[in-house]
């Protein structure tokens, strides 16, 4: 390998000595080599007040910083919370620390003796800070060598050695190929297929609702995160975290990320990195349809129409909730599938050509491995196979040497996700990558398992109904499938391939558990082998129902099973059909359960009815002489019933939604703009609301406006420049005691308004319930015009439970807001406003608290970021902003520092130091000021923040310096020294 190697340097070559900004990823370099000259330290010590000469962090932050202080005529260097006294000499005293990983750290003084300290981890890096002048500080210096563990690349033998590997596996495929079976083989069909037949409608009709789907269909929760793991490639050479884990690698799992460079190399709109998404799923559509359908289900004429759209139906269920984003899910469900009809095809006793098969199902399940963790279930699944795969194996020699070597070609084949894997990186990189994200987290335990189904049963965006009916489709058809199989129901119904395909489905569940993180979207994997069981029990359970002879124990399995069907619909619905922020906007039931039309689709007793229903038609047409005992229907129709339920809510609510709401920001909005024209998402939808010129209001008599004190104690206080005017609590007390009182503010003079102007008060308590809170103006003389001020009615609310409601108290009106008045609604005679305020209710939250007005403008957040740079995306929207490319760069051991940040909470991930945040150092060094914002056409959306960072000090101002060095796949820098 060629292993990247990074020296930051302080000052830049040519520049004085100031303070700057040094975020180190990770926080603590490999070494670090401090030089203090003389001139410096005499300097530091001639001050009456102590100075900080040089500091790798803020002495105020809690952070494992180095620092050489000088107070009271003597230099102390503080280390790892020691302070140590420098010796001094007559001479020269110039200071040299030099720090190492693993090694002590040795102070040398010029003219006197070293010192050296424990062989503690090398202190972390945020900045480079001196209290000095340029002038005093002159000769200073700092050199940082920061880990660069995954910053690599493939040396040309390892290039030639990598495709030599990959002539290989295409050899092997091909002899694979060449070799027939020697016995007899099934018949090939003759039957004449015309261009639209059944089968390629179906197909059309799969295709057009995942074409559909790519521009209406919901974002999921990771397609920002791992978009920017792609786009930050170009920086690194490595498909990193940038957002945490120190930017670790996903290596050993970055196939689907050096895939996706492909389409983000052509642009950034949505339906643009959506597309291979749509392709895998019709890929895996494709595949089930036309593959896995004729093995496993062998089909009359008469009903293959039938089973064709329950197929289409099952897989719609399943794929649509999960798989429409960027995550890697898709190849999960897409390569588990093809492992599993290579393999079902290849142990065919008609097979031509087992071995090829079989080949191709190693290479599947290989390269599926490198997915995701949960791509374990490929191996898995050959694991079920086992059995059956050795008697072609070894079939046709009693040569072990051929039947040795088929093992080997088949281990070849297998090695390809080694190869892909490993081309562009070492087992070193591996190997640390995994260390950080296990000592990080989250790395869970497998017995941790049902923190995913407690996720997928909340009622949040990760259980929302859809979502819910795709996991317990799939597990209730595999609690059917054992009965069946125990029963041995698929030899006399001919279903001869659902033990493999349950064993099969059941190592998706079992690799799910090995994963060490426990999302739901990770069942988004089900979307592949889920809907080929499902359809293998519904046309079981049809096929049992059509057999003459019914036994006493068909009856009671039938109906324990349309019981557990209609429970598992009951819990399904009993969801809410809630998305991310960006995606439920004109979407029904977002906090309720599914009730179309009042129809209660969370109560089991429905769909037991509905079932009974299907029963009694059945029982009608068998005494027309038609034998149909019901039993097995009722939950082939009950699990029928589901799926389509399911895709039609999804499909109808979303194709809807932009209608429903027209004017508030959607997906699919976005996603025509953004191909119809440059549309630039989320900085389109929203709007910011800065103070315009001269926006801060005088008072009409001329006297100065005063801020109570007081008031900032009310609640978390963002940081405005409007004066405090009032709060309805007395002084000493807390907001919300048994008191009531009024105010009315003094008058404030108003300009004219222009259009894009807004007349805005800050607001802290509940304007409303009780309380009244109003903006009153005035001519010269006389009041013209009075306008009530209240919170817009929220977008996102807490989900309302049928007998409990919604949380008592959920609304919270204790942080700080800003309400509006818009220009069209101020009189147009308006000279002058003032604030009117009553506070007539005791409760905890009836108190008021009120700024000044102030007139802000109404800018476009696109308009109003246009020349600031760099802008940070949080991970919630970096798949919303297409437009911008200027992110903080992470990269060669270092972040570049933000001048803006647009996030979803006040202190996201990135921000702190427990999830390895990679700008952890903006929260310690920069001054943080929120601009209001509000969502255009949904004023009560609550979307996240915008923030300016100022630092006060240089920002990266340093220099760096790479070069390369050879070094061996399985070495490379020392390991991480974490806080213990």
């Amino acid at each position: 390998m060629s292993a990247q190697r990074s020296e930051v340097s302080w000052p830049q070559r040519g520049a004085d000595v100031r303070s700057t900004v040094v975020q180190l990823i990770p926080y603590r370099p490999e070494s670090l080599t401090v030089r203090v000259p003389c001139r410096a330290v005499r300097a530091a010590e001639a001050r009456r007040k102590p100075t900080t000469v040089f500091a790798t962090a803020p002495l105020t932050s809690s952070r494992d910083r180095l620092a050489i202080v000088s107070a009271h005529g003597a230099t102390q260097l503080i280390h790892h919370g020691r302070a140590i006294t420098l010796p001094r000499s007559r001479g020269d005293c110039t200071f040299t620390v030099h720090s190492q990983s693993g090694r002590s750290t040795r102070v040398d003084v010029s003219g006197g003796p070293s010192l050296r300290l424990s062989a503690d981890p090398t202190p972390e890096v945020l900045a480079f800070l001196t209290d000095l002048d340029p002038r005093s500080a002159q000769g200073m210096s700092a050199v940082a060598r920061p880990y660069t563990w995954f910053e690599t690349s493939p040396t040309p033998a390892k290039s030639v050695l990598a495709a030599t590997s990959a002539g290989c596996i295409v050899v092997t495929l091909a002899l694979a190929f060449r070799q027939r079976r020697t016995g007899p083989t099934a018949a090939v069909s003759t039957r004449r297929r015309t261009f639209l037949d059944r089968r390629t409608a179906l197909d059309a009709s799969v295709a057009a609702v995942l074409a559909i789907w790519l521009f209406v269909g919901p974002a999921t929760v990771d397609d920002g995160f791992a978009m920017m793991t792609v786009r930050n490639y170009a920086a690194t050479g490595d498909i990193g975290n940038y957002y945490r884990w120190f930017n670790a690698s996903e290596a050993p799992f970055t196939l689907v990320q050096q895939l996706m460079r492909v389409p983000a190399g052509f642009g950034l709109s949505m339906p643009l990195l959506r597309l291979p998404s749509v392709v895998v799923g019709l890929a895996t559509w494709l595949l089930l349809h036309r593959a896995v359908l004729p093995l496993l289900i062998p089909q009359s004429q008469r009903f293959r129409g039938r089973i064709g759209l329950l197929a289409v139906l099952f897989f719609l269920a399943c794929w649509l909730p999960y798989n429409m984003g960027v995550r890697p899910e898709p190849y999960v469900a897409l390569g588990t599938l093809a492992t599993f009809a290579c393999l079902l095809r290849g142990t065919d006793p008609g097979a031509a050509r087992p071995l090829a098969w079989l080949t191709t199902a190693t290479l599947s399940a290989g390269l599926t491995l490198t997915v995701t963790p949960a791509g374990v279930a490929a191996l898995l699944i050959l694991g079920a196979f086992t059995l059956r795969c050795w008697p072609i194996i070894h079939a046709g020699t009693g040569n072990r040497l051929v039947t040795a070597t088929r093992c080997v070609s088949l281990l070849c084949a297998g090695s390809a996700g080694g190869v892909a894997t490993f081309a562009d990186n070492s087992l070193h990189g591996v190997r640390t990558a995994t260390r950080l994200h296990d000592i990080i987290g989250p790395s869970l335990s497998w017995y941790q398992e049902p923190r995913r189904y407690a996720s997928l049963f909340s009622t949040t965006y990760a259980g929302t109904a859809t979502k819910r009916v795709a996991v317990l489709l799939v597990l209730t058809a595999l609690a059917v499938a054992v009965v069946c199989a125990l029963r041995a129901d698929h030899v006399t119904r001919r279903t001869p391939g659902l033990v493999p395909l349950l064993l099969s489905t059941a190592s998706l569940f079992a690799a799910m558990c090995l994963a060490p993180s426990k999302w739901t979207h990770h069942f988004g994997s089900l979307a592949g082998l889920g809907p080929a069981l499902l359809l293998a029990v519904v046309v079981l359970l049809v096929r049992l129902a059509h057999c003459g002879h019914v036994r006493a124990e068909d009856r009671w399995i039938g109906l324990c099973t349309a019981a557990a069907v209609a429970l598992a619909a009951g819990l399904s619905f009993a969801g809410p059909n809630q998305w991310l922020v960006f995606n439920h906007a004109g979407l029904h039931w977002t906090d309720t359960p599914v009730r179309p039309a009042g129809l209660a689709l969370d109560s089991p007793l429905l769909w037991l009815a509905a079932m009974g229903c299907i029963g009694l038609l059945a029982a009608a047409a068998r005494r027309h002489g038609r034998a149909r005992p019901a039993f097995s229907l009722l939950p082939a129709a009950g699990l029928s019933g589901m799926a389509l339920v399911s895709t039609v809510l999804l499909i109808g609510s979303f194709t809807l939604a932009p209608f429903t709401s027209p004017s508030a920001f959607t997906l699919a909005r976005f996603s025509y703009s953004s191909v119809t024209e440059s549309g630039c998402g989320l900085l389109d939808a929203v709007e910011a609301l800065p103070v315009a010129r001269g926006g801060i209001l005088r008072r009409s008599d001329g006297h100065d406006v005063r801020s109570l004190p007081r008031a900032e104690g009310i609640g978390p206080a963002p940081q405005f420049p409007e004066p405090y005017l009032w709060v309805s609590a007395p002084p000493g007390h807390q907001a919300g005691v048994s008191e009531t009182s009024s105010y009315t503010s003094p008058w404030f003079t108003v300009p004219r308004l222009g259009r894009d102007q807004t007349v805005t008060v800050w607001v802290a308590g509940r304007p409303e319930q009780g309380n009244t809170l109003s903006l009153q103006f005035a001519d010269e003389e006389v009041i013209v015009g009075t306008r009530v001020l209240r919170d817009p009615e929220p977008d996102v609310r807490p989900y309302a439970d049928p007998r409990h409601g919604r949380p008592r108290g959920w609304r919270k009106f204790r942080e700080w807001r800003l309400l509006t008045v818009p220009a069209a609604a101020v009189p147009s005679d308006a000279r002058r406003v003032r604030i009117r305020a009553v506070d007539a209710t005791t409760d905890p939250q009836g108190w008021l608290a009120v700024s000044a007005p102030s007139i802000r403008d109404t800018v476009p957040l696109r308009v109003f970021l246009r020349d600031i740079h760099p802008l940070y995306v949080d991970w919630h929207f970096a798949f919303l902003t297409p437009c911008r490319s200027d992110y903080p760069r992470v990269g060669d051991g270092t972040a570049q520092s933000m001048a803006a940040s647009i996030e979803e909470f006040p202190s996201g991930m990135a921000h702190h130091s427990a999830p390895g945040g990679v700008f952890h150092g903006v929260s310690q060094l920069s001054t943080r000021t929120e601009v209001p914002t509000r969502a255009i056409g949904s004023p009560g959306l609550i979307w996240g923040h915008l923030y300016l960072h100022s630092y006060g000090i240089q920002q990266d101002a340093y220099d760096v310096t790479t070069w390369r060095v050879p070094q061996s796949g399985i070495t490379g820098q020392g390991p991480y020294f974490f806080d213990k």
